[in-house]
C-alpha cells in the first residue's frame, strides 16, 4: 500500500484522502487549519457528504488516516503528495494561486531535508500552463532538485459533484493524469491502478489535462443555461419544457453522444442556421432573453473568420479549398461554410482553386443552385477537375472537408502551407507549415 500526504482538508482534499484511505492506502491529511485538524483527528469530516463521515472514522480508527499541520512531517512520512487546496476567483475572474504557491514551496523546502524521490501531484484546479509555469519551477527553486532525478510532477483533476462525490470517487467517467513525460515508471498510474477503478486512465500533457478541467465544467455550465432558455421559451408557448428536454437527452446518436463535440469548422447547411434564427427571432418576439441561443451565430461567424485570418496572415495570395459542401459526403452548398470562406477570400483579392469531389455544379438545383449563384458567381472559373491539379496552383491548402487523397497528396510536401479545419491525423503533428485551426 502506498503512503500518501494530501495537502487542504477541504472538500476535494477530504474526499481524496478518506478515499484512499478507505482502500488500505497510508493517509497523512495536512491543514493549517487547527479546526479542521481536531475534527480529523476525533474521525469527523470537515464537510458534510453522504457516505464521507463513515469513511473518515473507520479510516481513523483503522491508522490509515492520520492527520498534522507539519509540512515535514507529512512529506518525509509519504512517497506522493496530493495538493487540493483552493484556489478560489479572483475580481476578474483569474484563479489566484497563492495557496497553491504557499504549499508548494514548503513541499519544495521539505523535499531539499528528505533528499528522497517524491511523487508531488497538483490536483486543485487551475488554467491551463500553471502546472508547467508556477507549480514546476517553484518546485525546482524551492528545493533545489532535479525533475525527474529527483522529483516528479502530475495534474490529475478530480471530477467530483457535491452530494455525490464518494461514489463519483470511486466510480469516474475517466482518470486522468497531466505530465510532461511518462515512463513505464508512473507512481501515479499505479496508485490509481491499485484502486479497482473501472475507468480508463489517459496521460495527456499538462496543458491537455488542465484545459480538459475546465471544458467540462464550462459544457455543464452551457447545458444548464441552454435547457433553462429552452424551457423559458417553452413556457411563452404554454409548452412543458421539461417534457420536451425529457425526451430531448433520449437522442443518444446525436444530442447525448460525442457528435458535434470536436473542434473544427464552422456549422452550416439547410437546417442549423435556419433553425437557429428562427428560434431566436422566436424568443425575441416573445420578449424571453436567450443569450446563449443568440450567440451562436455569431461565434459561429466569429469561427469562420477566424478561419479567414489564418490564411490571410499566411501573407500567400494563391489558396487551394478542398471541399465545397457544408460538411463531408454532401454536394450541399447552402450556407457553407466554405462556400463562405471563398467568397471572403476573393473580396480580399486572392486567387482561389476549389476542389470538391461530390459538388458538381450542373447538377446543383433549386435553393442550393441559388445560394451558390449568389456567393460564388463564377465557381466554374474557380474549380479544378484533380486535388492534384488544385493543389498545384496553390501555395497554401485550406482543408474544408475530408478527401481519401488529400493526407497522401499532402504527406512529405514540405514547401505548402496546409490549414487544416477538419483535423487530419497523419498529418496532424507534421510541422513544416502545418495548422490546425483549433489545435
Amino acid at each position: 500500500m502506498a503512503n500518501l500526504a494530501v495537502f487542504g482538508m477541504g472538500y476535494v482534499g477530504s474526499i481524496t484522502a478518506a478515499c484512499f484511505a478507505s482502500k488500505g492506502h497510508h493517509v497523512i491529511g495536512v491543514d493549517v487549519n487547527p479546526d479542521k485538524i481536531e475534527l480529523l483527528r476525533r474521525g469527523e469530516p470537515t464537510v458534510a457528504e453522504p457516505g464521507l463521515r463513515e469513511l473518515v472514522s473507520s479510516s481513523v480508527r483503522k491508522g490509515k488516516l492520520c492527520v498534522t499541520q507539519s509540512v515535514d512531517d507529512a512529506v518525509s512520512r509519504s512517497d506522493i503528495s496530493f495538493v487540493t487546496v483552493g484556489t478560489p476567483p479572483r475580481r476578474n475572474g483569474d484563479v489566484e494561486l497563492d495557496a497553491l504557491r504557499s504549499v508548494l514551496s514548503e513541499i519544495g523546502h521539505s523535499l531539499k531535508k528528505n533528499r528522497r524521490f517524491h511523487t508531488i501531484v497538483v490536483r486543485s484546479t487551475v488554467l491551463p500552463g500553471t502546472t508547467a509555469s508556477v507549480a514546476l519551477p517553484l518546485l525546482v527553486e524551492s528545493s533545489g532538485l532535479h525533475p525527474g532525478k529527483d522529483f516528479a510532477i502530475y495534474f490529475n483533476p478530480e471530477f467530483l459533484r457535491e452530494g455525490s462525490s464518494v461514489r463519483d470517487f470511486h466510480e469516474p467517467p475517466y482518470v486522468i493524469i497531466g505530465g510532461n513525460g511518462f515512463g513505464q515508471n508512473n507512481p501515479l498510474r499505479s496508485l490509481w491502478a491499485s484502486m479497482d477503478i473501472n475507468a480508463p486512465i489517459f496521460e495527456l500533457k499538462f496543458e491537455e489535462a488542465e484545459m480538459l478541467k475546465y471544458a467540462s465544467n464550462a459544457f455543464h455550465a452551457a447545458k444548464v443555461v441552454f435547457a433553462n432558455e429552452v424551457g423559458a421559451i417553452c413556457k411563452d408557448l404554454s409548452v412543458d419544457g421539461q417534457r420536451v428536454m425529457e425526451i430531448f437527452v433520449k437522442d443518444t446518436q446525436l444530442n447525448t453522444s460525442p457528435r458535434y463535440l470536436m473542434p473544427g469548422f464552422s456549422f452550416g447547411g439547410s437546417c442549423l442556421p435556419k433553425d437557429v434564427s428562427a428560434l431566436t427571432y422566436l424568443a425575441k418576439s416573445l420578449d424571453v432573453s436567450t443569450p446563449l441561443l443568440n450567440s451562436l451565430m455569431v461565434s459561429n461567424d466569429v469561427h469562420l473568420m477566424r478561419a479567414a485570418r489564418m490564411v490571410l496572415e499566411t501573407g500567400k495570395r494563391k489558396v487551394c479549398l478542398v471541399g465545397l459542401g457544408f460538411k463531408e459526403g454532401t454536394d450541399d452548398v447552402r450556407n457553407s461554410p466554405a462556400v463562405l470562406l471563398a467568397e471572403h477570400l476573393i473580396g480580399k483579392g486572392l486567387e482561389i482553386t476549389i476542389f470538391d469531389r461530390i459538388v458538381q455544379p450542373e447538377y446543383l438545383v433549386g435553393r442550393n443552385k441559388q445560394f451558390l449563384d449568389m456567393t460564388l458567381p463564377h465557381l466554374l472559373s474557380h474549380l479544378r477537375p484533380n486535388l492534384a491539379n488544385a493543389i498545384a496552383e496553390a501555395e497554401v491548402i485550406v482543408v474544408c472537408a475530408g478527401d481519401p487523397e488529400i493526407e497522401k497528396l499532402l504527406i512529405g510536401r514540405h514547401e505548402k502551407k496546409v490549414i487544416d479545419l477538419v483535423g487530419l491525423r497523419q498529418i496532424k503533428h507534421s510541422g513544416n507549415g502545418y495548422a490546425g485551426i483549433a489545435w
